[in-house]
C-alpha cells in the first residue's frame, strides 16, 4: 500500500500491518526489511517489529540478524529467525 510516496505493509487478505509509514520495504518469504528516514529495521509477516529501524544497514543471514554499525557489522544477540519449510 502507498501514500504520499510512503509504503505500508498489509497481508494478502487485505489486513493492515503498517500504515504507509516506510521509505521501502524488501519482503522476503517470512520477514520484511523495511527502511525510514535511511534507517533499516525488520518485521514479522504479522506486522510485528523484531527489530527497530535504528540501523545504518541490515542483513539476514540463515537464521541470524546482523546490521551494520560505526564499529562494522555485528549479530544481533537473542534473536533467532525461524527458518519455515513448506
Amino acid at each position: 500500500m502507498y501514500d504520499q510516496g510512503r509504503v505500508g505493509l498489509a497481508s494478502i487478505d487485505g489486513k493492515t500491518f503498517f500504515e504507509p509509514c516506510f521509505d521501502s520495504v524488501k519482503c522476503f518469504t517470512w520477514y520484511c526489511i523495511v527502511v525510514r528516514d535511511g534507517k533499516k529495521g525488520l518485521a514479522n509477516e504479522k506486522g510485528k517489529m523484531i527489530v527497530p529501524i535504528v540501523y545504518q544497514d541490515l542483513r539476514i543471514n540463515g537464521n541470524r540478524v546482523e546490521v551494520l554499525t560505526e564499529k562494522g557489522w555485528k549479530e544481533l544477540q537473542g534473536i533467532r529467525l525461524q527458518v519455515k519449510r513448506f
